[in-house]
């Protein structure tokens, strides 16, 4: 059985995807704190009804919260790049779990994108260039540092397979 070797995806790539679902959260915590400065304006009369509403928005931001945690946890664990001798393999998903295998004789060039977010987390964009067409596969949020091993180890594989393809075709 060849040897399969597991790139870890660092805490960097687990705050990015919580980050990335926590959106409406953030949005809600900025409502609460506005709702908050403003409700010395509100009528006495109508007073209990706000103080009500913020008591549930502040239920309804940490519920969000939760649930972002949770589901940012449960991809970062559904989420592994493994390689071996012949391919790549990475599996992702958040409830049903897809794992694509990439022979290393089908890539063409792995390329590192790093938007300004990316930049300022650590992170880059890891994309796999196939051979045929346009295809492409893209691993998202990795860790600097891992993406480089990542790419440094398909090359050298990649690499190292066209050669013994062109020796054993002489």
């Amino acid at each position: 059985m060849p040897e399969t070797s597991y790139y870890p995806l660092g805490g960097k790539t687990l705050f990015m995807l919580v980050f990335k679902r926590s959106f409406f959260a953030v949005v809600l915590a900025i409502a609460l704190t506005l709702g908050m400065y403003f409700l010395g304006y509100v009528p006495t009369q109508y007073l209990d009804i706000a103080i009500n509403a913020m008591f549930g928005g502040m239920a309804l931001f940490v519920m969000m919260a939760i649930a972002a945690l949770l589901i940012g946890w449960l991809e970062y664990s559904r989420y592994g790049i493994f390689m071996n001798e012949k391919d790549i393999r990475v599996r992702r998903g958040l409830f049903a779990v897809e794992e694509v295998g990439i022979p290393y004789r089908r890539i063409k060039d792995v390329k590192i994108e790093r938007s300004l977010a990316d930049q300022l987390f650590g992170l880059s964009q890891l994309i796999i260039m196939m051979v045929e067409g346009e295809s492409q596969v893209i691993l998202p949020s990795l860790d600097k540092q891992i993406a480089l091993q990542i790419q440094d180890a398909i090359l050298k594989k990649s690499q190292v397979e066209d050669i013994n393809v062109l020796a054993n075709s002489g």
